[in-house]
């Protein structure tokens, strides 16, 4: 019988409570960052769930699967390996943990990464709907990275997801983010 992974609902049940869900010393330390009803705020998609920590004075995202990868751990060491030494202001690191936190009593892999400040994709545009301007400006910086980013995909190695990975800041400029290795 298949191992039936957690849900986002039952990571954000275990990470209330970092102390017990987590072995890693540095992520037991760790406070989430809340929402105005003082639980731990996700940002979920459609294969995985991430949550912001404070540890100390730095900030890390942690990223829980809520399905299985088949080749998961392979793939995240060949990136790791990869990007070791390589700088990029697209990178972010990161560490994969086979068995990074408990949940109902099973341990299950996370990728812990830098977090990087900014406003999601969909926020960014909602906020500006009346300044097609601004709009239309994003648009333009967005096709012109592509170039950038099609360099930075040759460099990618075996194991890279189609498209990259990771999590794109916007403020006034755009920044995707892709994965490196802490």
């Amino acid at each position: 019988m298949a191992m039936q992974w957690p849900t986002r609902d039952d990571y954000l049940s275990a990470i209330q409570n970092p102390q017990n869900c987590f072995d890693d010393p540095e992520l037991k330390s760790g406070v989430t960052a809340k929402d105005k009803f003082g639980l731990p705020f996700p940002s979920s998609g459609q294969f995985a769930v991430v949550f912001q920590l404070f540890v100390h004075t730095r900030s890390f995202g942690v990223r829980f699967f809520t399905s299985p990868v088949t080749d998961q751990q392979e793939r995240y060491g060949k990136l790791g390996q990869h990007f070791a030494g390589f700088s990029h202001p697209a990178l972010v690191r990161f560490s994969y943990l086979s068995q990074g936190i408990r949940v109902r009593g099973q341990k299950y892999p996370l990728v812990r990464m830098e977090w990087i400040p900014g406003e999601q994709l969909h926020s960014f545009v909602g906020a500006r709907l009346a300044r097609p301007t601004e709009i239309g400006q994003l648009a333009a910086q967005w096709h012109g990275r592509q170039l950038r980013r099609w360099q930075l995909s040759r460099h990618a190695g075996p194991g890279c997801p189609p498209g990259g990975a990771g999590q794109t800041e916007y403020k006034d400029t755009c920044r995707e983010v892709h994965f490196g290795v802490i």
